[in-house]
């Protein structure tokens, strides 16, 4: 069957009128494609189904209609975040408007999280909860047969009025992680910087803040087959604006001796490849690991998300202040520490201005020790976090807010999460820079900024109050 793949970026935008939108975020910058899209459009295409892939991230212009290339499709997959979610509402009304008799299935976190919501407040025809690979060839295979949905693994449909929940299937497994290559073949010419591939799923931890799906169950790709995988890319490299591949992996050094040996075989093979991914501060320290990644790295991103202990206690991190000092004195011995992005996370709903002066001050101590970059982040509540959950239960936050635009810019969503109020984080952002002034030149400019909430707040008709009740301590 002809099946169509829908990626839709993150925009902004007042009034949701086509000639307002703008890309925002990592879809203004467009690093790498859209992993899942291109990926089930491998296993599909691998089952013998015809696949179009229709990437609206990719030409930057922040488009929303797919336009003609739904006409002659049998399924649509849409695939969006939280925060694209406003967005693939706006595509669903225009393929509705060409295509009303198209089956459209959404999948993702968010409508993972909110299938039942998603499905009472928009025309989808489905929702496929959690790993997309299995449930999405059962729902071609019985949409193509015209037999009934009911063996759908992990799909909650539309039967006349009444929404059904089919059970979970099994999660992806280790062998399946190398089992598919995403199909790069329909990729736009450079319009991504690098191409992205998934080596591991899911995270051993539960950060209180993160919606990452498998929480506390990480299964990761055998070292040789995700070298086979990287190899094979090289040809496709060329497409991209910087020949690098971008490790989608929620950490891809959760087990260290596997990325190690990742990192000893792309040696071997001496691939021109530099990699980009995620890693821990306790995985870092471990012997030969950052000294075999070294000579393949691009960049790579630390959660480092606080700079006390007590707020690393709290966010599950399993980390503390020692244990990321170590890990940027590794990254500096090696010669990386400029490529190595330690990101914070600033105003945790527990936090006062002394404990974000508490993490400014940490954050900028390894810099200036060590070289690293900064990162610094007000924090957003992210849909489906215990965090996230937590406020939704007290009356702070609800699903349907991710169904307009313009989430990152509402100030009552912003100042909700945190206890921190306009002037006291103004004054941590003039902090910051007080401290920036004092690095060394050779150290990378850390990113440090007020919180668009506050710079281009979204007109609510109600301003928020710009008063403080509580000083800023230095």
């Amino acid at each position: 069957m002809r099946v169509g793949l829908l990626a839709v970026p993150i925009v902004d935008s007042d009034d949701a009128t086509a000639a307002s939108m703008v890309p925002i975020g990592a879809d203004a910058l467009r690093p790498c494609p859209p992993y899942g899209v291109y990926l089930l459009a491998g296993v599909l295409s691998e089952a013998g189904h015809d696949v179009e892939i229709i990437d609206l991230i990719a030409d930057g212009s922040g488009r929303l209609d797919p336009g003609s290339t739904v006409d002659d499709l049998d399924l649509l997959g849409v695939s969006a975040s939280s925060l694209s979610w406003a967005s693939a509402l706006v595509s669903l009304a225009h393929v509705r408007k060409r295509r009303p008799d198209l089956f459209v299935v959404a999948g993702g976190v968010h409508a993972s999280q909110f299938d039942q919501w998603v499905m009472d407040h928009s025309s989808l025809d489905a929702v496929i909860r959690g790993d997309g690979e299995h449930a999405m060839l059962a729902l071609c295979a019985a949409r193509e047969a015209g037999s009934s949905l009911v063996k759908v693994p992990s799909l909650t449909w539309r039967e006349g009025h009444t929404i059904r929940r089919n059970a979970l299937g099994p999660a992806i497994e280790q062998p399946d992680l190398t089992r598919w290559m995403p199909l790069y073949d329909q990729l736009p010419e450079r319009a991504y910087f690098g191409l992205a591939l998934e080596t591991s799923r899911g995270c051993a931890y539960s950060c209180t803040f993160c919606s990452t799906p498998h929480k506390g169950r990480w299964r990761g790709g055998e070292a040789d087959a995700v070298v086979d995988r990287i190899e094979a890319l090289v040809p496709v490299l060329e497409k991209t604006i910087t020949n690098s591949v971008y490790i989608v992996d929620d950490e891809f050094t959760m087990n260290p001796r596997r990325a190690r040996a990742i990192a000893q075989r792309l040696t071997e093979r001496e691939l021109p490849v530099d990699l980009l991914y995620d890693s821990r501060a306790t995985d870092l320290t471990r012997p030969g690991l950052v000294d075999a990644l070294a000579p393949h790295t691009r960049s790579l991103l630390v959660g480092a998300e606080c700079g006390y202990d007590e707020g690393l206690l709290r966010v599950g991190k399993g980390t503390t202040c020692a244990s990321l000092r170590a890990a940027a004195e590794v990254l500096h011995r090696a010669g990386i520490a400029r490529v190595a992005d330690f990101s914070f996370i600033l105003g945790l709903p527990w936090e006062t201005p002394t404990q974000v002066k508490a993490t400014l001050d940490f954050g900028f101590s390894l810099a200036a020790e060590f070289g690293v970059r900064l990162l610094f982040n007000w924090y957003a509540q992210i849909p489906g976090s215990e965090l996230w959950n937590e406020a939704r239960a007290r009356g702070k936050i609800h699903e349907s807010r991710y169904d307009r635009m313009g989430v990152q810019r509402d100030p009552n969503v912003f100042f909700q999460a945190t206890r921190l109020t306009p002037d006291e984080v103004t004054a941590s952002v003039a902090y910051g820079r007080e401290l920036r002034k004092e690095l060394p030149s050779e150290v990378p400019a850390p990113e440090l900024a007020r919180p668009v909430a506050i710079t281009r707040p979204l007109d609510l008709g109600q301003p928020v109050a710009l008063t403080t009740t509580r000083p800023f301590v230095r």
